[in-house]
């Protein structure tokens, strides 16, 4: 409703992120490194592409939504 303004309105909602706020719910350190790796099924079950996204993929989602293309 505002787009003939050049307004703009883009939501980003990522799911699982490696950050350090996720790494720190996580206690063992070797089951930290099987989450990142994709390992454990029961993790990564909701996950379409079943792995953990990193934050450069939602930066690059965010970058493509505010470019011109």
């Amino acid at each position: 409703e505002v787009a003939e303004y050049g307004i703009r309105c883009n939501t980003v909602a990522p799911g699982s992120t490696d950050t350090p706020m996720l790494r720190s719910m996580w206690h063992d350190r070797a089951a930290e490194q099987h989450t990142l790796d994709g390992s454990p099924a029961a993790y990564r079950v909701g996950i379409p592409l079943r792995r953990i996204g990193r934050p450069a993929d939602v930066a690059e989602a965010v970058a493509f939504l505010l470019s011109d293309r």
